[in-house]
């Protein structure tokens, strides 16, 4: 079934609850990774060079394997913590089942942990030959990937505590435009200096001008 880039531009997480990706779909393995068409346009990256992306991505059986086992790990120890927790619940002096929790916990732990390195494999093969500055524009797509804010602003590194501020003005600045009540100082200076910060702005102008031939490569490459 041909993919929809309107659904795929969506950055992906990898958690416990997280779709496996099909080992051969370097789509999915590309937005698992943030590397989504809006991320790529915005870092830089032009439609020859998302196609060479997606092609080394699609020629990393290997990681892809690995990344696709360590998922199946994470979704049945899930289904496990989950089960073993309901019967605790009802049966709360069960020594046994305490301890197959704890032991079901420790594996989820290590099982998500699986995932993360299985991704950092594929991050390395899927920008083997990116050019700066379109590398260090990825690493903060990457770095920004499930942040409720617009792809051009996650252009630019930020710690978490940066980025929640940002968040928390953007839900100011949304109820405010909603109310038509005037944004505080401190929320307003947050935005324009988020909006303005060199990155930012070279971000936007990357995105507009590669968006459309990004997406073109995309799709192309979900409908073979």
């Amino acid at each position: 079934m041909r993919l929809s880039m309107r659904i795929l531009c969506v950055g992906v997480i990898a958690t416990a609850a997280t779709p496996s990706i099909a080992s051969d779909d370097a789509v999915r393995a590309a937005i698992e990774l943030g590397i989504t068409p809006s991320a790529a346009a915005a870092a830089g990256i032009n439609g020859t060079a998302a196609t060479a992306l997606l092609a080394r991505i699609g020629n990393a059986t290997e990681e892809r394997l690995a990344l696709s086992k360590a998922h199946a790990s994470v979704r049945q120890l899930t289904r496990q913590v989950s089960a073993l927790r309901v019967h605790l619940q009802r049966h709360p002096n069960d020594d046994n089942a305490a301890a197959e929790l704890r032991a079901s916990l420790q594996s989820l732990a290590a099982a998500n942990q699986s995932v993360r390195a299985a991704l950092d494999e594929l991050w390395s093969v899927a920008l083997e030959g990116v050019q700066h500055p379109a590398d260090a524009g990825l690493v903060a797509q990457r770095a920004g990937r499930g942040r409720v804010i617009d792809v051009p602003l996650r252009a630019t590194m930020r710690s978490d505590a940066q980025y929640l501020e940002l968040e928390s003005a953007l839900v100011a600045e949304r109820r405010a435009l909603r109310l038509g009540e005037d944004l505080p100082d401190e929320v307003r200076d947050v935005l324009v200096s988020a909006r303005t910060a060199p990155e930012v702005i070279t971000a936007n102008a990357l995105h507009t001008s590669l968006i459309s031939q990004v997406t073109v490569a995309y799709d192309a490459w979900s409908s073979e």
